[in-house]
């Protein structure tokens, strides 16, 4: 791979942001279909959860609108945003929005938001800098209207300089730099332009880009603004290396006090560097050493006196107090009792002077840790528990279990909105007995998709290219090193990636028969084996037009288990009884009588047939004539528009049906 066509790959995220950018323009004066379109997107991701549609209290005020800025923030997060999860939530937008873009596999030199406010403030205002920002790019000119909503935008309180800017980077990143404190550091040193304080004025920041733009030329004429905010960030990188400032801690909670229990999942909450009569806390110092990223043992004191939680340090000490984010409960904790059995534990801060709250632990101290948490960190999940939320038979189930463990590899395939997605990841929970994230991995094919992606590559650094392994090799290595444990790779739109090219040489490996053996790769010295505790899950749409003919490659390897409608299954009568709406059953039944009309039409058949999920995922309070308009409106119509194309009058008389529901 050439050294141009990796940097290209590296930036691949440019065009794929401009355009989300000029699709959400498009929603300007339509801001109650954007919201009510993210708002759909939210069961199907739990990683967009963040966002609590739900709270009336929060987006009331905000009359249900939420401005792009934050959209574009659901995959630019600092919390849990591997490439993979970003890549993920970037396609559920590209494919909400109708894109043209392949989401992006690379996210080089793009800056995140803060985890504890992952949200932009000031809907109006925001929307007023989103339209004249990327007009005034588009025009290669900064404009007066643009300086003044650049100004209110910054002014409105909770948003500021850099989020403001990191903003306008996303949506326009050759026009825009953002002026984070990595960026404005790097820009200050190596190009001597800077901003005093924490704010400026429109004009101010558009004389630094036009500056900024004409010494980045200068120094080296092919270099773009995503570039040197890369540089900007490795520089930023390279100090905390440097600095080592990665660290473990141990946290302990009086529950007479406060509990973890009472903190939810994925909750940022602080705790203060002084107690209640303004003395330091103990061992003080490790207060000030805690850095963003660093990991938190959770322990509870007398009585319960176990390890209950893990945390993340998201927020420095800034003189008042620390902030961390819950990342997960333990279902089994940790005895003190087991941790004091351990020799190598003996020498724990905390066990040499338990009297205090935060204490320091080696790396050592926290790998021997977390491996006695690994087993307790995950919710039980079982068959009933499936049962209970996938719309499928105990019969079907058995038959799905018994063929994925026979065949290694099995696609499940359907018409939209059957639940595919929804069922594999249970699927793969009930298999293992618990809802243990680290043993499935989910990614999603696209056209771009590569065997660089996959299996290995040459990958951008600081000074160069390295050869990198891709996510399936890594998990491959993954379960090898735990062969007594079950794995499943689970593959999103299977059917629109090239099997040929994403797999190369190591395709035959994830038949049954060649599990275990061992092949070279491309790149010398390298080898690759699929252990035989891998189980790999597909997902295909049958209606997809584009997708008429399936790889030989594919059919041959997989098993094909068909997910249909589930609207006469008990499960679904109970779901909908229990819901008590009769426009609701109205629409359904109409649904039904649709999906006859699809199996019936000669181009179509029962692969096209519309799933049950668009009706599912509510509560009879939530079950309003807005949400069930904004099914008929921006799901099944759609649908029926895609289908009958070519024939206007049966699109009329199935919108005029549904929408007199």
């Amino acid at each position: 791979m050439t050294d141009d066509m990796s940097r290209d790959k590296a930036f691949q995220w440019v065009p794929f942001y401009e355009e989300l950018a000029d699709k959400l323009l498009t929603y300007r004066d339509r801001q109650d279909e954007l919201f009510a379109l993210i708002k759909r997107l939210i069961p199907k991701y739990p990683l967009m959860e963040y966002l609590h549609f739900e709270k009336e209290d929060w987006w009331g005020p905000r009359g249900n609108h939420i401005d792009p800025f934050s959209i574009f923030g659901i995959f630019n997060r600092g919390v849990r945003t591997s490439h993979e999860n970003r890549t993920m939530l970037a396609a559920a937008l590209a494919v909400a929005f109708n894109m043209q873009e392949y989401a992006p596999t690379q996210f080089t030199g793009i800056p995140v938001l803060d985890p504890r406010k992952s949200f932009f403030e000031g809907v109006g205002e925001m929307w007023e800098l989103f339209s004249a920002a990327i007009d005034s790019a588009d025009k290669g000119a900064f404009s007066e209207k643009f300086k003044v909503a650049f100004e209110k935008a910054v002014a409105v309180k909770g948003n500021g300089l850099a989020y403001v800017t990191i903003g306008l980077f996303w949506i326009r990143p050759r026009v825009f730099m953002p002026l984070d404190k990595n960026s404005r550091e790097y820009i200050a040193t190596k190009y001597g332009l800077s901003i005093s304080g924490n704010t400026c004025t429109g004009d101010e920041y558009a004389k630094y880009l036009e500056a900024l733009k004409f010494e980045v030329e200068k120094a080296s004429p092919s270099m773009t603004f995503p570039e040197v905010s890369e540089a900007a960030w490795s520089e930023g990188s390279k100090e905390d290396i440097a600095n080592g400032s990665q660290h473990y801690w141990w946290l302990t909670a009086n529950p007479g006090v406060w509990s973890y229990s009472d903190i939810d999942l994925g909750t940022v909450f602080d705790y203060t560097l002084r107690s209640e009569d303004g003395h330091k806390r103990r061992v003080y110092q490790n207060y000030l050493d805690a850095q963003v990223g660093d990991l938190v043992i959770g322990y509870e004191s007398t009585p319960r006196k176990e390890i209950v939680a893990l945390c993340r340090v998201v927020g420095a000490s800034d003189d008042q107090a620390i902030y961390f984010e819950k990342l997960l409960d333990l279902y089994e904790p940790v005895r003190y009792d087991k941790l004091k059995s351990i020799p190598e534990l003996k020498d724990m801060e905390f066990f040499a002077s338990p009297q205090g709250s935060f204490f320091k632990l080696t790396e050592d101290e926290f790998n021997i840790i977390s491996g006695l948490m690994r087993g307790g960190m995950f919710e039980p999940y079982s068959k009933a528990d499936f049962l209970s939320e996938v719309y499928l038979t105990e019969g079907r189930y058995d038959s799905l279990c018994e063929l994925l463990r026979n065949r290694k590899n099995v696609i499940l395939q359907g018409a939209p909105g059957v639940g595919k997605t929804f069922a594999a990841e249970r699927l793969a929970w009930s298999m293992i007995g618990k809802k243990d994230e680290s043993r499935v991995q989910i990614i999603q094919f696209h056209q771009n998709y590569s065997y660089e992606d996959f299996i290995m590559g040459y990958r951008p650094v600081e000074d160069g290219f390295e050869l990198k392994p891709g996510v399936f090799y890594d998990f491959c290595a993954l379960a090898a090193d735990h062969p007594e444990e079950e794995f499943f790779f689970i593959i999103d739109e299977i059917n629109r990636g090239n099997m040929s090219k994403i797999f190369g040489e190591c395709l035959m490996l994830i038949e049954k028969d060649y599990r275990g053996k061992r092949v070279p790769l491309s790149y010398e010295g390298w080898s690759l084996s699929v252990p035989e505790n891998i189980y790999l899950i597909g997902m295909m749409n049958t209606a997809d037009r584009s997708l008429a003919l399936i790889d030989y490659a594919l059919r041959r390897r997989f098993s094909f288990f068909e997910m249909e409608p589930a609207f006469e299954s008990d499960r679904f009568k109970e779901y909908q009884k229990d819901l008590g709406n009769e426009r609701l059953n109205r629409l359904i039944d109409l649904t039904k009588e649709l999906n006859k009309a699809i199996m019936d039409e000669p181009s179509l058949g029962p692969g096209f047939r519309i799933g049950h999920s668009y009706f599912c995922g509510r509560e009879s309070v939530g079950c309003t004539d807005e949400w069930i308009t904004a099914v008929i409106n921006y799901d099944l119509i759609p649908i029926v528009e895609e289908y009958w194309f070519d024939d206007t009058s049966k699109v009329s008389e199935w919108r005029r049906r549904l929408q007199d529901i």
